[in-house]
Order: C-alpha cells, then structure tokens, then sequence
C-alpha cells in the first residue's frame, strides 16, 4: 500500500488517534487512582474523628450509593505501600489492578502467617512435651514404676514371658500408609483435600507424639522409620529434617518405589545415610517395573556399602534375589487369613527354601480366591494356590509331614462341619503360627537378611503364636497411638515394648 492511497493515508491518522487516546486513558486510570487514594485517605481521618462504629454509620447514610466504590477506596489508602510496588513494576495500573494487587499481597500474609503459627506452635508444643517428659520427677517415676512391674512379672512368670512375646529386635514403621488412609477420611470430613492434611495441626500433633513414642521407648525400639508421605518426596525430606533437628531422633530414611525414587535415593546416600528404607513395593500391578526399580537401587548403592531395609517384602524370590539388611513382611497374616498355608518343596530327603513355597488352600470354611482378588497382594500372596484335595497323594503327604515337623495340627471337623480338633483346616490361628514357622525356617536359611513380622496385632500376645528370642518384629505406630483415639491395640504393643524393655534390665543385672 503505498503512501498516497487514500486507505494508507487515513490508517496513519488513526494510528496517532490510538496512541494519542491510549495515553490519555493511561493517565486517566492514574488521575483515578491517584482520586481512590484521596477519597481513602480523606475516609480515614473521617473514621479517627467519628470512631469506628460512627464512621460506618456516617458513611452509610451520607453516601448510601457509593458504599462499595468508597470501602475500595479505602483499602487502597491503606495499602498504599503495596500499590507503590505495582506501581514500580507496571506505572499503568488502575483501582481494579490496584485491588488485585492488595487482595494478592492478603493471602501471601495470610498463607505465611498460618505456617509461621503452626510452626511455632507445634515447636513450643513439642518442647513443652518433651521438657514435661525430661523434667518431670512424676512423670519418670511413673514410668520406672511401669517397667519394674513388667520386670517383675517377667521375671517371676515364665508363662508372662511367652505371653508377651518378648522378641529379638523391634522396628518402628511411623504407620504412613494408615495415615494416608486416614488423610483421605480426614479430607471428606473437613471438605478439603488430602494433602491438606499434612500441613493440618492433626498431623503436627501426630508427628510429634510419634518423636515422643521413640524417646520413651527408645531402649526397646532398634530402629524406626521416618514418617514418609507416600508420593511427596520433599515433604518426607522435611520430615526427616524436623525429627532430627527439633527431637534428635535418627530416623530410618524411606524412598518409594516411584518416578523420582532414584533420585530421592541418590539424594540420601550423597548426605550420608547408611540405612535406608525402601517403600511402595506391595501389590501386583507394576510387578515387573518394581522388580526392575529395586535392581536399579542396588546398583546405585553397590559400592557405597548402604544397607536396605525392604517395606513390604516377604516374596522369597526377591528376598533371596538381593542382599537385603533386612525386611518385613505381613503375608503370614494375609495368607492365613484366606485359608492357606505355605509348604516349602520336599526334595532328596527333605524341606527346600532355596525356592519359592507351595501355597496350599486347607481350610473348609474359607473358599480359594480367585487371581483377580490378589491385585494389591504380594508377589507370593498373588501366586496360584493349590487346593489340598486336588494336590497328588505325595504332595499331600508332604504338607502333612511339614505340619508333622513344625508342630502344627491338621485338624477335624464333625460330620455336622463344627470342629472337633484344632487345626489348620478350621482355624486361623493355626494357619498363621504354621506360616511364622515357615518365614522362621527361611529366615535361618538366608542368614544375610534380618526378617522383621508385621502385621502381627494382638495375635502375637497369644502363647500360641508367641515368638522366640531370635524374632523380629515390625511395630505400627499408627495401631498404637492412632490419631482418631486409643484403643485395645496400643495396649498389647506396649506391653510387648515394655517386656522387651525389662529382658534388657535383666540383661544388664546379669539375670537370665
């Protein structure tokens, strides 16, 4: 289009019309707010002559239209130092840009203050606990007066001893898969989301009564996890950062099995960390990525000499598969519950656990699960099962001989389907001390990895299913102090931390 067309001549004009207005409406949204700023200041020193219940009412009946143009203008007076910032950033802005600015500045504050409180809050209150704790000449001779109970029962019953299980080694699990749980239930109550949870007092509270827990029964506790939120790497790190420094605990780091695990993994080893958790590894979905992420973990640490601790690994095929310090397992509960047992392979004149066990259904009250119900199993409770009538006659002389040589009752039933005698065929209990049995014979079998029982409850105060001097046992936080209130469960897990707590006072006195 060149210069004399008439079309390009006009479309110069317009451009300086533009420009020309665009200014004059520039210095108009300023002569506005440069106005909203006076009316805001002139609003003030009304409300400091008439007092705040007088302004309001003056206010109201002088300018009955403008109410709400007035209330902004006023915010804008006292806020001014923000609306400078914008100002700095963008010289343009008009009352409603101004406005944003003032709201944005609000919740900034607001979300600080909220955090600065909570911390602070928890912090005083967690220094007051553990002070109370420390200090307290009342509070420590109750405690004493606890334990020596529970030493002298222990020493004077042998059936007290069995009663409680006192075991070998207990590890601490911080219970954040039921916290999670809990978090979701927590989110519906309050009409917020899960993660809120987390910054929520409740979970400040729990954090540290679980610091507290540690301390008190820190000679009865070997180790203990960090409490880990499953699926948010850095608020775990935080955690971690929070037990140490404000309680001096030494919290076992924990990496899920997830996207960024190895980084999180990386990043505790370039820190330090020894020991550390591995997490996320139950359940039948992703089975062969898992697998893949834990040989991934192995190598990372390889020559770094980091010990791992396997949450949720009772599979012997990935137990015997790498040198694990240590794991934990709650498939002895689960697969008695569902009618089976495990039965290790007979070959050349005795028991294997260099393989992975039989799963046999013998329970007449309990059907056989199907494959599709085993989906958040573990790999060992997803395995098929094979039913007791269908196994071949030597197949089932085996499993007879294997309860035969752990003591185990097969059990019978009347003709009217009551039980008659006790046994694995018409009750849990027997089913759960005939896999306890087993995890104990594979655990002598793989003498590199320390098996810690989980999901063990009030079964383990049974003399039944109590456990020998050479057990492990992984306690749940959550179960004992859950946050919803107390209950049966915090009472025999005490008991167990308690009795552990006088075999080493005994220990120490050169009792037996």
């Amino acid at each position: 289009m060149s210069k004399n067309d008439p079309k390009s001549s006009r479309l110069l004009e317009l451009e300086a019309i533009i420009e020309k207005q665009l200014a004059v409406a520039k210095r108009a949204r300023r002569k506005e707010l440069d106005a909203a700023k006076a009316c805001g200041e002139a609003q003030v020193e009304a409300q400091r002559i008439l007092g705040h219940g007088n302004f309001e009412k003056w206010r109201k009946e002088t300018f009955p239209q403008s109410r709400s143009a007035l209330a902004n203008h006023k915010r804008i007076a006292e806020n001014w130092d923000v609306v400078d910032e914008a100002l700095k950033k963008s010289p343009d802005i008009g009352v409603n840009d101004a406005l944003a600015a003032i709201k944005a500045s609000e919740v900034a504050a607001l979300k600080d203050r909220q955090h600065n409180s909570a911390r602070q809050y928890h912090l005083k209150a967690s220094r007051r606990l553990w002070k109370k704790f420390n200090a307290n000449e009342e509070a420590r001779a109750h405690s004493q007066r606890v334990i020596n109970m529970h030493f002298r029962r222990f020493r004077g019953h042998e059936s007290q001893r069995k009663e409680v299980g006192c075991v070998k080694s207990h590890f601490l699990d911080s219970g954040s898969f039921s916290l999670q749980t809990h978090a979701k239930r927590w989110a519906q109550k309050n009409k917020k989301q899960a993660s809120d949870f987390y910054s929520s007092d409740d979970f400040h509270i729990y954090r540290d009564a679980y610091a507290m827990f540690v301390h008190r029964y820190s000679d009865a506790v070997d180790f203990y996890a960090n409490l880990d939120v499953i699926g948010d790497g850095d608020l775990t790190w935080l955690n971690q950062l929070y037990l140490e420094q404000v309680h001096g605990c030494k919290p076992v780091p924990v990496v899920h099995f997830s996207a960024d695990g190895l980084k999180w993994l990386k990043h505790y080893i370039d820190r330090g960390y020894t020991y550390i958790g591995l997490g996320g590894l139950v359940g039948a979905a992703q089975r062969s990525e898992r697998q893949a992420w834990i040989a991934e973990c192995f190598e990372l640490a390889q020559q770094r000499s980091i010990k791992f601790h396997g949450f949720g690994v009772g599979s012997q095929k990935t137990i015997s598969a790498h040198s694990w310090h240590s794991v934990d397992t709650a498939s002895w509960v689960v697969t008695a519950a569902n009618g089976n047992i495990y039965v290790p392979h007979f070959e050349d004149g005795g028991f294997r656990f260099d393989k992975p066990p039989m799963i046999v259904h013998v329970s007449d009250d309990t059907p056989p699960k199907k494959l599709s119900e085993y989906e958040n199993r573990s790999e060992e409770e997803a395995a098929p099962t094979r039913e007791f009538e269908k196994l071949t006659k030597v197949n089932r002389r085996h499993v007879r001989d294997w309860l035969d040589s752990i003591n185990v009752k097969w059990g019978k039933n009347g003709d009217d389907g009551k039980p008659k005698r006790r046994g694995v065929i018409n009750f849990h209990e027997p089913r759960r001390v005939a896999n306890l049995r087993y995890y104990e014979r594979l655990s002598n079998h793989l003498t590199h990895v320390r098996i810690y029982y989980s999901g063990c409850g009030s079964r383990i105060t049974s003399p039944e299913t109590a456990l020998g001097d050479d057990a492990n046992v992984m306690l749940t936080y959550y179960l004992i102090n859950k946050p919803t209130g107390k209950g049966k469960l915090n009472v025999r897990f005490k008991r167990l931390l308690r009795a552990r707590q006088a075999r080493l006072k005994l220990s120490a006195n050169g009792q037996p």
